[in-house]
């Protein structure tokens, strides 16, 4: 009984394994500039660790021992911080095992043993500093997020669910794909010899602008949507029990099969190269990223230009001996840029 009202399983058990799940998160702040490898690094990771160790003292929490998704969401006050895939890489790297003069009872690790735990990585960050000197005086900070990896796996699982049963409001849905403008963008009006007036030039530019941003919007928009719904399917997958029927294995095993399929068949995805594993294959590996995303920018001229924020999603398969999330960023992304 909850309330005096009797539960309805398992709509009411799915939201109370759903609260049990947020409340296993950790959630954290730490204060200071977000910084990258060098001298600026070494002077703030003391301080950075302290914080985090702090904080999940007072939540009674130790390091994770399993995988692990993490959020880091870094806000930069300095004029030109450094990239976001440098700081990422500082970040990951001090969260592991503690600094000289850090380690404490029982606690020689931060947030994990070693950042090859961390199987779902979320970053992004906010340049706070204005020219104008109107950003309040916000100063640089890390606000985190961690949890274990097969919470985040559930949630999604759940949100899949919820979809297939309808039983999202369509604007809540993180499965909502745009409605694409109902008029394609137009051809730019400035070719050689046009008659019009600077001003008509102008206003003609100007709709073009805010029409490909839109549409941009919408596909991009219409990407991250069937992104995650295809993981969510994908994640949902029970492997076939013992004993059960060839035929309904077979079928199971076809889905299985297909959804993964799913997660790159969308035409904004991008098939990018194998892991270099040895030696002498990261140059190759670095050039054939750069191959991939120009031939993207042939096959779709309208984002010859970006317009709008852009998230990069990238979906690994690591070797057997692991792979560090942080380090492919770390190709990759400049070469995004």
């Amino acid at each position: 009984m909850a309330g005096g009202m009797p539960w309805d399983i398992p709509e009411d058990l799915q939201y109370i394994l759903w609260l049990t799940r947020r409340a296993r998160r950790l959630i954290m702040q730490v204060n200071g500039e977000p910084e990258r490898k060098g001298r600026g690094g070494r002077r703030s990771a003391v301080a950075f660790q302290q914080q985090v160790m702090d904080q999940m003292e007072r939540y009674g929490r130790y390091p994770m021992t399993g995988p692990v998704a993490l959020d880091l969401h870094f806000t930069a006050a300095r004029r030109n911080p450094a990239g976001i895939h440098h700081i990422a890489k500082h970040a990951l790297d001090i969260l592991g095992a503690t600094l000289p003069g850090n380690a404490r009872l029982r606690r020689r690790s931060v947030l994990y043993r070693d950042d090859r735990q961390v199987k779902f990585l979320y970053v992004d960050l906010n340049q706070a500093w204005q020219p104008d000197g109107k950003d309040g005086g916000r100063t640089g900070s890390t606000f985190l997020i961690a949890q274990r990896a097969r919470d985040v796996m559930a949630d999604f699982r759940m949100a899949g669910r919820l979809d297939r049963e309808r039983l999202y409001e369509d604007e809540e849905s993180p499965f909502l794909v745009p409605d694409l403008p109902d008029e394609p963008v137009p051809q730019r009006p400035t070719a050689p010899g046009s008659a019009r007036t600077a001003i008509e030039r102008f206003l003609a530019e100007e709709t073009r602008f805010h029409e490909t941003r839109d549409l941009q919007d919408a596909l991009l928009g219409g990407t991250d949507a069937r992104l995650i719904w295809a993981l969510s399917m994908y994640l949902d997958y029970q492997p076939p029990k013992v004993g059960m029927p060839e035929e309904l294995a077979a079928i199971l095993a076809e889905s299985e099969t297909r959804s993964r399929k799913l997660l790159l068949s969308d035409q904004m995805t991008l098939p990018l190269p194998g892991l270099p594993r040895v030696t002498g294959e990261s140059k190759d590996f670095a050039q054939f990223i750069r191959d991939s995303l120009e031939a993207f920018r042939s096959r779709w001229p309208v984002y010859e230009t970006l317009l709008v924020p852009v998230m990069l999603t990238f979906l690994v398969i690591p070797p057997e001996q692991g792979k560090d999330l942080d380090n492919i960023a770390l190709t990759a992304l400049p070469i995004a840029h």
